[in-house]
Parts: C-alpha cells; sequence; structure tokens
C-alpha cells in the first residue's frame, strides 16, 4: 500500500499537469481572413541557444536573393521572393564618371568628352506571401535613385544589382534584413548596403556599408544572433537608439565582425587615401578606353610614424563601449583579410598576424583576449595530446596549423604547412 505522503505527491503532479494542459488550451483559435490588409504579426523574440557553438566571424556567401523561398519570422512561415528587372528602354545617365569606364560612356563625343556614363532603369521587387503563397502580406518596389546615398551614384547608374541576399529578420528592429551589392559590372569595384524592410514592406533604411570588392574590409552584414543589433560594415544599428558609426576621421575601417551577440571586433588603418597628379573621371584620360569598365585607381595610402604607434583593432560592445584595445594588423591583397579559425571546441576565435602574433579571443568574454608572439611558440611534435584540437589558418600571408589544448587555449603549439600547390 502507498503511503499518504506518496499519494499526495502524485495527486499534486496530477493537478499541475491538468493545469497546464488547461492553460495551454485556452488560447484562441487563429481567426479567418479579413477584408482588411494582411500584416504581419508580431513576431516572438529570438532566444538564443543554450550551446552557443556558432562562429560569428565566418564570412557570408553573397548569394543571390530567393527566387521563392521558405522563411521564418518568429514562430510562422512565409514565402519571400525578390526580383530585379532591368529597361533598357530607360537609359540613366551621370556625370562625371568617377571610378567608371570608358565601356559605359554614352555613345556620343561631347557625353564622352564630358566624362557622362549611362545604365538603365532597373526595378526591385520584394513580394512576402503567407507560407502557402495564397496571401500577399506586402509587395515592395524600389528603384536605382532609392540607393544613390548607398553608394557613388557613377557606379549606381551602371549597376546590374543581383538580387538583394536575405540575411534574416531582427524582431528588435522589426525588419527584414537584406544585403545589396551594387558593382560596375565586369569589374571588382563595388559597394554594399544593409535594406531593411519592416513587417508592412515600408523601407526603415538603406545603409552604405563601404566597398565590397576591391579595398573591401573584411565584413558582411550581419544580424547579431539575438536579432538586437545589425551590423552593416559602416555603422551597427539597434532598436530606439542612434546608429552606432563604425568609421573614424583619417582612418580606413579594415575588419568588423561580430564575436558574440553583444560585441564586435572592429579593426582600422590610419592614414588618408591621397590621389596622385592625374585627372580622375576623365573618359578620355590613357588606359581607359571603350573596353575599360573601371580604370585603375591612382593614389597613394598615406599614413605617419604617430598614427602607426596607434592602436588599431577595438573590442567594441554594441552599446558602443570600447572594452579592449591592441594593434593588429590584417592581411591585405584586393581587400583586408582576417587570418582566422574558430576553436569551437575550446570556444576561442584565433586570429594570425602574418609573421608576429595570434591572437586568442574568448568568445564568452572577448576583452579577456590574450597574445602569443609566433616565434615563442612551441613547434608540434607527435604525439598529439589528449586534449589538443587542430585548427588550420590559412590566408594570403598566413598557413599554420595550431594545436590548442581545449582545456587551457593558453597552450598552444604551432605547425608550418606546406606551400599550396
Amino acid at each position: 500500500m502507498k503511503s499518504p505522503k506518496c499519494f499526495l505527491l502524485v495527486l499534486s503532479l496530477f493537478l499541475l499537469l491538468t493545469a497546464c494542459e488547461t492553460r495551454r488550451a485556452s488560447h484562441p483559435a487563429e481567426q479567418p481572413d479579413s477584408a482588411q490588409p494582411p500584416t504581419l504579426p508580431a513576431a516572438a523574440p529570438n532566444v538564443l541557444p543554450t550551446a552557443d557553438t556558432a562562429d560569428l566571424t565566418r564570412a557570408y556567401n553573397r548569394e543571390p536573393g530567393p527566387r521563392d523561398s521558405l522563411i521564418l519570422v518568429g514562430s510562422r512561415h512565409y514565402r519571400l521572393s525578390v526580383r530585379v528587372e532591368t529597361d533598357s528602354t530607360k537609359p540613366i545617365d551621370f556625370a562625371p564618371a568617377g571610378s567608371v569606364g570608358g565601356a559605359f560612356a554614352v555613345p556620343s563625343d561631347s557625353a564622352r568628352r564630358a566624362g557622362v556614363v549611362r545604365g538603365y532603369a532597373e526595378t526591385y521587387t520584394f513580394t512576402l506571401r503567407d507560407s502557402v503563397g495564397r496571401k500577399t502580406i506586402f509587395r515592395r518596389q524600389l528603384h536605382k535613385p532609392d540607393f544613390y546615398k548607398a553608394a557613388p551614384r557613377d557606379i549606381v547608374t551602371v549597376t546590374n544589382m543581383p538580387p538583394p541576399s536575405y540575411l534574416g529578420y531582427s524582431t528588435a528592429l522589426d525588419a527584414l534584413v537584406f544585403g545589396c551589392y551594387i558593382g560596375i559590372p565586369f569589374s571588382d569595384v563595388g559597394h554594399q548596403a544593409t535594406l531593411l524592410l519592416d513587417r508592412q514592406g515600408r523601407v526603415q533604411g538603406i545603409s552604405p556599408g563601404g566597398p565590397a570588392y576591391s579595398d573591401a574590409p573584411d565584413c558582411d552584414p550581419r544580424i547579431s544572433p539575438s536579432g538586437r543589433a545589425v551590423l552593416t560594415c559602416t555603422e551597427v544599428l539597434r532598436a530606439s537608439q542612434p546608429p552606432l558609426s563604425l568609421l573614424k576621421p583619417h582612418a580606413q575601417l579594415r575588419a568588423a565582425r561580430f564575436l558574440n551577440d553583444t560585441t564586435l571586433l572592429v579593426v582600422h588603418e590610419y592614414g588618408d587615401y591621397v590621389e596622385r597628379s592625374t585627372t580622375p573621371g576623365s573618359l578620355d584620360a590613357a588606359e581607359d578606353g571603350p573596353d575599360v569598365t573601371a580604370p585603375m585607381s591612382d593614389y597613394d595610402f598615406v599614413t605617419t610614424p604617430a598614427q602607426r604607434r596607434l592602436p588599431t583593432a577595438q573590442i567594441l560592445s554594441t552599446s558602443g563601449r570600447v572594452l579592449r584595445q591592441f594593434r593588429f594588423v590584417p592581411d591585405y591583397e584586393l581587400a583586408s583579410d582576417l587570418a582566422r579559425a574558430w576553436a569551437r571546441a575550446a570556444g576561442v576565435y584565433l586570429f594570425v598576424e602574418a609573421g608576429h602574433k595570434l591572437v586568442v579571443v574568448p568568445k564568452a568574454h572577448p576583452e579577456a583576449l590574450f597574445e602569443l608572439p609566433l616565434k615563442r611558440l612551441p613547434k608540434f611534435r607527435l604525439p598529439q595530446r589528449p586534449h589538443e584540437q587542430p585548427y588550420s589558418v590559412i590566408s594570403g600571408f598566413t598557413r599554420l596549423r595550431f594545436y590548442v589544448d581545449t582545456l587551457n587555449p593558453r597552450a598552444v603549439r604551432m605547425q608550418a604547412l606546406p606551400p599550396a600547390d
């Protein structure tokens, strides 16, 4: 026979479960469609997973936007499509040419001498429907003039924009977020912009993101894991707060990446671009014939000894507080490149300054980073130790493998990798 205490315990559990089931059943059923224009229901806040193992520094693949894709907003699914249409019967002219070459000059001797370039009207259509594609939530159309403040006017004029990439939904900003890539066709010259549409399809903003290809920072537009902030590569957008600018006077942004939900790594190089004694933007200039899409820019990056002594990297919170400063120089070929790896088992990011040091950044507390000079790291020799995990860092200037003790990330051994084929 069961004791009275056991009986009371079982009865209490039964009543508790019954109450929970009753509360769950009390939610009203979904209402049928009404004659009012449909709007997107409020989305539940995104919840971070308990095991935070994602690499937030990974590069975005920049795939063109979805022609017809099922997306999740809060707890509901919707169908999103993005279309780009070019109208070759509606030319758009602009001068001066700036970064655009003679391949896009207006076919007239006088216009060519004046540096006039020609593109064509484009329409960018964003359509959101319910999950089965029957009800239209919104349909929004944008055009090239909407992007005139996001990139140089001459580049916007001639661009054939790929369908904007869908980056996700930010609950805090109430926005569907898109990455837009605006470039001179058949060249490596272009800019990026971040477009925000609210749940009714209204434009919340188009934020310029700076260069996207040649001379680009190591940065892609991103939403923080919780959706509370959006990185546009020139600023951080936050709900109910002004944008947090990442730009500095007399400095070039070289990298910006989320490290965790509330913290970023931001790297600058201090100095200024100074043009040489040439005439930029002229379509009559040498090496700018009718086949040139983007003439070579003739400039130098000028920096001073005092600027070269300044800390270049910051661990920056999304509130704008600088948590840590140190010197770090990314790789640079046609664009900046953070030579890096995500050591998931140890919960740390590995950043390599070529030929100098390894910077180990704990994801949970990035301000507690530490630096390990490469010359002082012990060389890896077999056998591999019980808690060591290998992580390769390969870039234009670095080919190294680090064996990190996942229980003590300060214990690192290094191995040089053979040259690439």
